[in-house]
């Protein structure tokens, strides 16, 4: 744990404190909950901390720090600071500086912080979404005059100018709990739905992910998750959210840390030096001009996009077209076909084609754009993803082919079929109904043999069930290593089946060995305090016992 995490720790624990003393639900959120349960902890590289509460826990949340706030510490939030630039309230030192780029400007308390994220009802359709989307950037573009919203989602260009006159006329307070108001109308308290009030992308998840909460392990305490934990994991992050994520994919946040002096003095050092009243004035009018040019802009966009990837696609289909080619597809040859697809896969399945759930992407999720690839190519790209182990990216293409122009065949739409029961099957292991977990698993390795994902889930399942010690386990380790020979987690089923037949000390150095090269977070926790781990041990607990079928 990092000085800087040390700090979020202690902000989490008074957060918990406060909520256990005035009976307040929370839950750990986003990268918070997935270290949770892939880490017990912190993520090694993580600089934030989420939580999440519903309107009612968050006004009991507010209402308690009024009195019980600790020293030196601040709730920020839009109903009770004329000043405060963002959607989602914060919890934070008074003590520290941590000042992200868009807060030079801005007079918000620029220290170490916890966001709170509030969860509206939402029982709506994609109209309403759409809709819901736009006020909550219109609600953004007001609270922060110095950063964009709107123009990814573009409002028009009257909507923002409006609402800044009617603040000036009104007051700031008034207009906010308009849009406050219109963000809560989405739905009721018995809403199937819920969806996440932030302006980066608004998230549309089943309400019952954040049903009864849970204590858990985290670092050197303990705090809350829901309960459905590893389904909302599952469903956000896909099938591999255990993994661990290489270097160059590692994410954090741009921000000038230093945790022995206030924030506000470094801002205010910084601020001498800049004309605020004439800065507001120019990045207003930039707002304007963005959010009246945005519909323009995003079409020009469009445009590139379409050229690029209808150029990729073109190659693509004149290279499919040689004999060899035509050869290695009719044999199914897919180590031959990778990489003749691979740019093309690489383009399709980009932040610009496909969007990402993030600041910079929303709108071409849920507007991607798709080459009109034919139901051949469908099928060798949805097969290389497999092949190369990529379940979240074959979700995520499926989704596209499925959502475009042109038809599936049956033997995509077979491949989609199988890309469910994968989930299906994680969802079994998640229950602790292993033995149906263990049938699912043999049926995906029979349909897809090549698959390295579905090697892995079924030693997975084998090894719940008992099985470690047989024959058919080390062939399955086998057939993994020769598809993933750089893999170090196959050497911990290795040891898995020396521990069953006794072999100990093999066993302990083969987990030592690959102890510090894992990808799977799993084992990673699993090896921690185990030298020799029980072979049944599971994090996937759902208070429901094993099946014995």
């Amino acid at each position: 744990m990092t000085a800087f995490q040390q700090h979020l720790l202690q902000l989490l624990t008074e957060i918990d404190a406060i909520c256990q003393k005035n009976d307040i639900t929370y839950f750990l959120a986003g990268g918070t909950l997935l270290g949770a349960i892939r880490h017990q902890g912190f993520i090694p590289w993580d600089d934030d901390a989420d939580i999440v509460m519903d309107e009612e826990n968050w006004q009991k949340f507010r209402l308690a720090c009024q009195t019980q706030l600790p020293v030196s510490r601040f709730l920020s939030s839009p109903e009770d600071d004329p000043t405060y630039p963002n959607v989602f309230p914060r919890y934070g030192e008074k003590d520290t500086a941590c000042i992200h780029t868009n807060q030079i400007l801005t007079n918000d308390p620029p220290g170490v912080i916890v966001d709170i994220f509030i969860l509206d009802p939402f029982d709506g359709s994609r109209k309403d979404y759409l809709r819901y989307v736009k006020n909550v950037m219109l609600y953004a573009d007001c609270v922060n005059p110095y950063s964009l919203y709107g123009h990814r989602f573009p409002l028009g260009s009257n909507h923002y100018p409006l609402y800044r006159q009617m603040m000036n006329r009104f007051g700031r307070r008034p207009v906010l709990s308009h849009i406050e108001k219109k963000l809560r109308s989405f739905g009721a308290n018995n809403s199937s739905k819920t969806i996440l009030r932030w302006s980066s992308m608004p998230l549309v998840s089943p309400r019952d992910f954040y049903g009864k909460a849970m204590r858990v392990p985290f670092e050197n305490t303990t705090l809350m998750i829901p309960e459905k934990s590893l389904s909302y994991l599952l469903w956000h992050y896909g099938a591999d959210f255990m993994m661990i994520p290489p270097h160059n994919e590692r994410e954090s946040h741009n921000a000038a840390v230093n945790l022995s002096v206030s924030g506000d003095d470094l801002r205010k050092e910084s601020q001498a030096f800049i004309d605020l009243p004439s800065l507001h004035q120019s990045y207003y009018e930039r707002k304007k001009s963005f959010l009246a040019n945005a519909s323009m802009r995003q079409q020009t966009r469009d445009v590139l996009s379409r050229t690029r990837i209808l150029l990729c696609y073109g190659n693509l289909r004149s290279a499919m077209q040689l004999p060899d080619n035509q050869t290695a597809r009719k044999n199914r040859d897919i180590l031959k076909l990778e990489p003749i697809y691979r740019e093309c896969l690489q383009l399709q399945l980009s932040p610009e084609m496909a969007g990402r759930e993030d600041y910079d992407h929303p709108w071409r999720y849920l507007f991607p754009i798709v080459a009109p690839y034919d139901v051949y190519m469908q099928q060798d790209m949805l097969e290389i993803l497999l092949r190369q182990g990529r379940i979240r990216q074959a979700v995520r293409l499926c989704h596209l082919f499925e959502n475009g122009s042109l038809p599936t065949s049956k033997e995509v739409n077979q491949l989609s079929h199988w890309l469910e029961d994968f989930y299906s099957c994680i969802h079994y292991i998640m229950d602790h109904q292993f033995y149906s977990a263990r049938d699912l698993a043999r049926d995906l390795y029979n349909r897809q043999p090549s698959c390295p994902a579905a090697i892995e889930l079924y030693l997975y399942t084998l090894r719940f069930t008992g099985a470690c010690s047989n024959s058919f386990f080390v062939q399955l380790i086998n057939k993994w290593e020769q598809l993933d020979p750089t893999n170090k987690d196959i050497d911990v089923f290795r040891g898995d089946h020396l521990l069953s037949l006794g072999q100990e000390k093999e066993a302990s150095l083969l987990y030592a060995n690959a102890k510090n090269d894992l990808k799977n977070g799993y084992e990673q926790l699993r090896l921690a305090n185990h030298p020799l781990p029980p072979l049944n041990y599971s994090i996937f607990s759902s208070g429901k016992g094993p099946d014995h079928d």
